[in-house]
């Protein structure tokens, strides 16, 4: 055995293992997949199983999973989105959680602090529900989706988001993207569409910052119209930040009003 093959030895037996051990001991999120059913009354249920690697640093305790509470709709305007917690698991397993909230996003806990996860694969599981999900005019329904982001510090190695709508509804036009802080950074993703069905997977890891923007349309009509996303009466009071964007405008105009009104008093004399 010569010097070089005894240096190979060397290098499988001690310098691999080391290698990988440290990839597998560091913190990242192996996969992100969401389902999305759209019901006829205008809400989605959504399952979102996310696949971690904890390393005791990053991921010691569970997860934090921020989901997006104003969006702006079709028309530009902000609405509120209420999410209904149903089913949080790690391994299929109950585990502890708590939500909070800021004026962007709508936070959840997931994990207990007196309770340490050891190093490995663990696998988070979330179910919510949205009432009013749908965008609708009189001939369009239109889904915008974009809480698949990467809130992390850490890469979302591969994300899928996978949608159905009901039976005999047929997916009309769809886009989908990966959106980044720096617009150069846009990435179209190429979705697979059959029927009512919509699917669409990351071909690179999905880094901080970054997130899916997703967006659908089909015919309108199997939404009843008291729970489109389009009426005012639904649209304008749905979120607090519309009234006070309304007081604010509406005191502005009184102030103009006002002055035009004084100035008009003052030429008459």
């Amino acid at each position: 055995m010569n010097i070089n093959q005894s240096l190979l030895i060397i290098y499988l037996l001690v310098l691999l293992p080391f290698s990988t051990y440290a990839d597998t001991n560091k913190a990242s999120i192996l996969s992100f997949n969401t389902n999305i059913i759209i019901n006829k009354d205008a809400s989605i249920d959504v399952n979102e199983v996310i696949t971690v690697n904890a390393d005791q640093k990053k991921i010691k305790h569970g997860i934090i999973r921020q989901l997006p509470l104003d969006r702006n709709n079709l028309w530009g305007l902000l609405t509120t989105t209420q999410y209904k917690i149903e089913i949080i698991t790690i391994n299929n397993r109950p585990i502890l959680w708590q939500t909070d909230n800021n004026y962007l996003s709508f936070i959840i806990y997931i994990g207990d602090k007196a309770l340490w996860l050891s190093n490995g694969i663990y696998e988070f599981n979330l179910q919510y529900h949205i009432n009013y999900a749908i965008h609708s005019n009189d001939n369009v329904d239109t889904l915008i989706w974009n809480n698949v982001q990467n809130t992390w510090t850490f890469p979302i190695e591969k994300a899928t988001v996978n949608i159905q709508l009901p039976d005999n509804m047929t997916i009309s036009t769809s886009s989908a993207d990966i959106a980044s802080s720096n617009p150069t950074e846009n990435m179209a993703l190429t979705p697979t569409v059959a029927g009512n069905k919509f699917a669409v997977e990351t071909n690179q890891p999905l880094m901080p910052d970054q997130k899916i923007n997703i967006k659908l349309t089909w015919p309108a009509g199997f939404i009843a119209t008291k729970n489109r996303v389009g009426i005012i009466e639904t649209e304008v009071f749905a979120s607090p930040m519309i009234m006070i964007q309304l007081g604010i405008t509406l005191f502005f105009y009184l102030l103009l009003f006002l002055h035009s009104q004084s100035k008009s008093v003052w030429l008459s004399k």
